[in-house]
């Protein structure tokens, strides 16, 4: 199924931007906002609105994450299995993704929120890969070793003054270390694509993950969030304000992203939440499709 953040971007210059109630107008900005923008004091004057305008979704969105918790923490993570401590450890790691991205919505921020929401996406790929297929985990842990060496590389390459302590530190012990563990592990580095085909999810890859990277990348049609197209095409003004429209699709794109997380998680500890997970994602298709149809 197509997340509602796919479902609706065909739709961003045609209806989304006015689908809810602007709650902003300059009248109501707190003044500190000009110079403190987001970390203005108290910033709950813009905050309230959203949470009010979108009460509905961030109350799920809450009780998603309780849910989550309480799966997490009846877990049965033994210290020697590796396959297990990967598995939590990535878990936890959407979970901090997941909040965070809904943090960030609930304060207007849209650009850092689809940030933090591909993160999400990344971590939910390669959970889902390791809980899938045999001995990913492995591969995973394998291919540490091949970030350590690039990097390593880059600082041996180049002679910049905040490398000098860092390359004194790189000694021919390290290196004949590092290629042995190479040579002999023969790791390989999965590329995103390949982790969203072994999660199941390739579908999210090719029409979420790369208007997501936008966010990350910014290319020029990003910029748009902060200018004020007139009806003749010209800029009208600068726009520099919580940005609401997107608000609903990043809190139910990320609960869609980690139920499936979720899902992966379960299929490996079988703690007895499959259930409540399924019950979630059918909570968040029903908002997502309950949106659409008030924008039919």
């Amino acid at each position: 199924m197509f997340s509602y953040f796919l479902r609706n971007i065909i739709h961003l210059n045609e209806s989304v931007l006015f689908l809810y109630r602007e709650p902003f107008k300059d009248e109501s900005m707190p003044a500190e906002f000009d110079n403190n923008g987001f970390l203005a004091v108290p910033h709950s004057v813009f905050k309230a609105p959203i949470s009010e305008n979108y009460k509905e979704m961030l109350e799920l969105a809450r009780r998603i994450n309780r849910d989550f918790h309480d799966m997490l923490f009846q877990s049965d993570v033994r210290n020697r299995d590796r396959e297990a401590i990967i598995l939590a450890t990535l878990f936890m790691r959407a979970l901090e993704h997941y909040q965070a991205a809904i943090i960030i919505a609930e304060n207007g921020i849209a650009s850092s929120a689809r940030v933090t929401v591909r993160a999400l996406m990344e971590v939910t790929f390669r959970l889902r890969a390791i809980a899938t297929e045999p001995e990913m985990y492995q591969k995973f842990i394998a291919e540490d070793i091949l970030y350590r060496r690039d990097f390593i590389n880059n600082i041996l390459n180049n002679d910049y003054s905040m490398l000098k302590k860092a390359k004194e530190n790189v000694t021919n012990e390290i290196l004949d270390r590092i290629d042995a563990e190479i040579k002999e592990s023969k790791p390989r580095k999965y590329k995103i694509k390949e982790l969203s085909q072994l999660a199941g999810m390739h579908d999210w890859y090719v029409g979420v993950y790369s208007l997501l990277s936008k966010a990350v990348h910014t290319p020029v049609r990003e910029l748009e969030d902060y200018l004020e197209i007139r009806e003749d095409g010209e800029i009208g003004e600068l726009k520099y304000a919580p940005q609401l429209s997107e608000i609903p699709r990043l809190i139910l794109t990320a609960a869609e992203l980690i139920s499936y997380a979720a899902a992966g998680f379960e299929q490996r500890f079988q703690t007895g939440f499959a259930s409540r997970i399924e019950e979630n994602m059918a909570l968040v298709h029903a908002a997502s499709d309950l949106i659409d149809g008030s924008r039919a």
